[in-house]
């Protein structure tokens, strides 16, 4: 987090962390406002949760003063992957109290939409600037500065006024808008040679935890877990189409895989504290693309299925090939309702030998054999056994 925001960490200092052991103990001994669930004072942590990222973040940037709530909270909130409270600027409510309202109030006790707000605009600012210049940003401004001496040193630091920022702010409408993963990105990196990885949170009080992994150009990736987890796949970069979230949800049991279409960039899989293997890896020749002539089919044997196809980079037909072998084998395909599906023994999609699959129909079971080419016009689709 120090490099990724850029702040001074006077040498020796540590953060003391208070781990109290559920509310009732928070609310007994701790010496935090009785308004509050968690705090932070001078560099010291009291919270009932394990790691308490919110809590961190005021506790890492104490040493460089203390900011507006709108930036004090607004980080803490930004930062803390998935909250409720990052999670909370999905809604119209986050941009009803303006950067400059929430400067004037200026206690999130009074207001709480100053957690929305401030995660809304630091996120923005996090997101589209050098993160090193919101850090500047919230060490120039003391906690009772007016509208006026922070839209001068936005005009200072970004080139624009803190109405132009905000204007900037609510027209950005990016998925998770008042959420930024860089915690989860600076993750340790997943193996993409087929290995398996272990996945298990690194504190064992923790709900669910993230490792990233890092793609140079357009491929597809073939994901195996060995167990039962629950895995989400998320993008770092900002402006890269949204993966699916959710690739192994936890109703459809072992043995599921996962073949993704996926650009260049940055991403990180969340997984909930479910230990298990899962092994990543790129085919040689491409199973799935836009151009069904020099597609390579995947293998896929039983133990591989269910099996869920996405492809976000892809706005037109796209196509994904797989090969299943003797005998025949009835198996559903489902389209979710969000696809139209043709399925066919090779790329002539024209042939009367294909099964259509079209969205009004969300799943049919198919007699498939040998090599089976599908035509997709949507993002995701599932193969798996009748049920």
């Amino acid at each position: 987090m120090q490099s990724y925001l850029g702040f001074d960490w006077p040498a020796g200092k540590k953060v003391d962390y208070k781990k109290f052991r559920d509310k009732s103990a928070f609310q007994a001994h701790s010496t935090c406002d009785a308004r509050t669930v968690a705090c932070e004072s001078d560099g010291t942590v009291q919270s009932t949760i394990d790691f308490d990222e919110h809590e961190l973040i005021h506790a890492y940037l104490s040493p460089g003063g203390r900011a507006p709530a709108l930036f004090e909270e607004g980080v803490a909130v930004a930062l803390t992957w998935l909250s409720m409270s990052c999670l909370g600027t999905e809604s119209p409510r986050d941009v009803e109290l303006s950067w400059a309202d929430a400067i004037r109030i200026g206690d999130a006790y009074v207001d709480g939409r100053i957690y929305f707000s401030g995660a809304r605009l630091v996120a923005h600012l996090l997101r589209q600037y050098d993160p090193h210049l919101f850090t500047r940003l919230y060490q120039s401004l003391p906690r009772t500065a007016t509208p006026q001496m922070v839209s001068d040193q936005m005009m200072s630091i970004y080139g624009k006024s803190g109405d132009e920022l905000w204007a900037e702010t609510v027209a950005d409408t990016v998925p998770y808008a008042g959420c930024v993963p860089a915690w989860a990105c600076a993750r340790d990196a997943l193996p993409l040679d087929g290995s398996p990885a272990h996945l298990e949170a690194a504190c064992p009080g923790i709900d669910f935890d993230q490792r990233a992994l890092h793609l140079t150009t357009n491929n597809n990736l073939f994901l195996s877990p060995t167990a039962d987890p629950q895995l989400s796949l998320f993008a770092c970069d900002a402006g890269a189409p949204p993966p699916p979230s959710i690739l192994f949800p936890i109703p459809d049991g072992p043995d599921l895989s996962a073949l993704i279409n996926l650009g260049p960039g940055n991403y990180f899989l969340q997984f909930y504290n479910v230990p298990t293997d899962l092994s990543l890896s790129i085919p040689a020749a491409p199973p799935a693309g836009t151009d069904c002539a020099t597609l390579q089919p995947l293998p896929l044997s039983s133990t591989q299925l269910p099996i869920r196809v996405a492809s976000p980079i892809s706005s037109g037909d796209w196509y994904v090939a797989f090969q299943l072998g003797s005998p025949a084998r009835t198996l559903t395909v489902d389209d979710q309702e969000t696809t139209d599906l043709m399925l066919c023994p090779t790329c002539d999609f024209t042939s009367a030998s294909c099964t259509a699959i079209p969205k009004t129909m969300q799943a049919l079971d198919v007699d498939l054999e040998q090599v089976v080419y599908a035509r997709m016009r949507g993002p995701t689709m599932e193969i798996h056994p009748p049920y």
